[in-house]
């Protein structure tokens, strides 16, 4: 199974572009960011013990996933983003949190530059100013980085960034993007 996984700041494409890409692929899954599923049962004020169990929940979404027969696994973000979100809001973060994200094998990370797109407001949402999507979008490059795990930066319109993902997808793993179904 590939595991494909969408990183970065708010408001920079990932739900869009993370199920666009499960809708292009053969036999491919998309998961959504645990944090929304949570924060719309329990509410947007959260405290360290909430990043804990957020990202349990996260951590049990991904392997529940991994035993589907499937051959794609797109996740609209990852472990790496509760990280960064735990060191920002509490400036610190679970050990468990680290030991988990240390356990993923990741294909690819496709890191969404906020730039270029226009910020899009909801309830969960907390981070409207360009320089602070930036700080966190520089933030996931830096750790992605350091990990030593694959990424690629995608920037520009949406039609750009998915552009950008084909010619990933092509060049990685020999897949052309809309022969979803074709392997069925």
């Amino acid at each position: 199974m590939r595991r494909v996984v969408f990183s970065g700041p708010e408001s920079s494409g990932k739900s869009h572009l993370s199920q666009w890409l499960a809708a292009s692929l053969p036999r491919a899954i998309c998961l959504p960011e645990y944090t929304r599923v949570y924060c719309a049962a329990h509410g947007v004020d959260t405290d360290l013990h909430d990043v804990q169990r957020i990202a349990a929940g996260q951590w049990a979404q991904e392997q529940a996933a991994a035993q589907q027969p499937v051959d794609w696994l797109v996740l609209d973000t990852s472990l790496l983003s509760n990280i960064l979100w735990s060191d920002y809001l509490f400036g610190k973060v679970p050990p468990q949190l680290w030991t988990w994200w240390a356990q993923t094998a990741d294909d690819v990370h496709f890191v969404c530059s906020p730039e270029g797109l226009a910020w899009q407001a909801d309830d969960q949402r907390c981070r409207a100013e360009l320089s602070q999507r930036m700080a966190f979008f520089q933030a996931s490059c830096h750790h992605l980085r350091a990990a030593k795990r694959p990424f690629v930066v995608l920037s520009g319109d949406m039609r750009q960034r998915q552009q950008q993902i084909e010619a990933t997808c092509l060049s990685l793993f020999g897949q052309a993007l809309g022969e979803a179904g074709a392997a069925d």
